[in-house]
């Protein structure tokens, strides 16, 4: 019988029959609160009297008449006990607020004495009941068995074990539990491309902004969708989603500020940033080198290499800083924003504002390489800890080296889409 247990909540109803089902599930239930009641009655009370006595006569009626009609309706009974409720033929019982202690009392005796429950499937007698109940009595010492102890026999009831019941719902349980969080990453991961979207639909708009072609957007328009983000991947670093850049410069310039935003994040996040941090950071580095706005063309912004030499990273540091000094307001977050992004194009040794601009400058870089110049990634770390060791500091280089190994990296062509984490 316990092999067979299948959980379910509801049954699904053929089509046009559902007043139909829903009248016998209703009538079950039903029948199954008072199977459990009287259960509990009799287990209750037979540690008083024995089952023979004259007390029981009515309640053992009422309990086998309601055993023998669920069995007429059902062609069995299975009752199964689950932590502080029961399932009757894979049905959960629900039950109100006033039964949960009575419940809860049974379910515990069930377990006291090693019973998970019994399944019959023929009509019951009075002295069977009997006999069932007895298990439960301050006389029996004995521990039951399938039919139940040797004095009593069981012969239409059968008994499962509560171990072996306990067994199989942890294994639902589990099962349960796998597929939830299964469906739930699924849902982050959706989630966090929709948040990806919208931070590059943001940045469409605000670049078009400063090159004229479009209103002005303000920078703190951003805080939100950042925000959104850090919630997003600061419990779950390794189920995060970025994508390549498109083959138009000026799109691909969007897809890269918001690639090195998410590194960014989820590298904070690794090393332990708070959200405020985290969201801190994430805005420096989503206008980290704004400046190349100003620098490009109508064909795009000024290109960004590896082989940048200090004269184009001094002309991109000081244009930066003038677009964003060019919006008056200027908060913690602004400071943050402003200094990370003067000083990430320095080499390690004057990177003196700390673990912002160190940290975009490992993540602008490796995303440069991985997504613009489409190097494999772990060439890439060697690059990064070999060639550009100078532009990087040691620590945080290990440490993002380290954590690069954890998530993987797949480069596909212009327009493809790549999983960062």
């Amino acid at each position: 019988m316990a092999e067979k247990i299948q959980l379910r909540e509801k049954d699904q109803a053929p089509q046009g029959k559902f007043e139909e089902a829903r009248a016998h599930d209703e009538k079950l239930q039903n029948l199954g609160r008072a199977l459990v009641a009287s259960l509990y009655m009799l287990v209750r009370n037979v540690k008083l009297y024995e089952p023979e006595n004259a007390i029981f006569v009515k309640p053992l009626e009422q309990l086998k008449d309601c055993i023998n009609t669920i069995i007429a309706m059902e062609g069995k009974l299975n009752l199964v006990g689950a932590g502080n409720t029961f399932y009757l033929n894979n049905m959960l019982l629900k039950f109100d607020m006033r039964s949960f202690d009575n419940v809860r009392a049974l379910a515990e005796e069930f377990e006291r004495r090693d019973v998970g429950g019994f399944g019959i499937s023929k009509s019951v007698t009075v002295t069977e009941l009997q006999n069932f109940i007895y298990i439960f009595s301050r006389e029996n010492q004995e521990k039951a068995g399938e039919r139940g102890v040797s004095a009593r026999q069981l012969e239409s009831l059968k008994l499962a074990r509560f171990k072996k019941i306990k067994e199989i719902l942890d294994k639902h349980a589990q099962a349960a539990s796998t597929q939830q969080q299964a469906e739930s990453k699924l849902d982050r991961k959706r989630y966090g491309m929709l948040l990806y979207a919208r931070l590059i639909q943001f940045m469409r708009r605000y670049i078009d902004g400063l090159r004229d072609k479009g209103p002005a957007i303000p920078r703190g328009k951003s805080a939100q969708v950042i925000q959104d983000l850090v919630d997003v991947v600061v419990n779950k670093k390794k189920n995060f989603m970025g994508m390549t850049t498109t083959a138009d410069p000026w799109d691909a310039y969007c897809y890269h500020l918001a690639n090195v935003v998410m590194l960014a994040i989820v590298f904070g996040a690794e090393l332990g940033l708070t959200k405020e941090q985290l969201r801190d950071l994430g805005t420096a580095a989503l206008f980290h080198d704004i400046g190349r706005v100003a620098l490009g063309d109508e064909s795009g912004p000024m290109p960004e290499k590896s082989t940048d030499d200090a004269a184009s990273r001094q002309r991109i540091r000081q244009q930066t800083v003038c677009s964003l000094l060019s919006e008056t307001v200027m908060n913690k977050t602004g400071i943050h924003t402003l200094v990370a992004a003067h000083e990430h194009q320095s080499d390690a040794g004057t990177q003196a504002s700390g673990l912002y601009a160190k940290i975009i400058a490992l993540a602008d870089c490796f995303d440069m390489l991985v997504t613009h110049e489409s190097t494999d990634t772990n060439v890439v770390m060697e690059v990064m800890s070999k060639s550009l060791a100078h532009r990087f500091d040691h620590g945080l280089m290990m440490l993002f080296a380290d954590t690069m190994t954890i998530w993987t990296a797949k480069t596909g062509g212009a327009g493809e889409k790549i999983e960062l984490f």
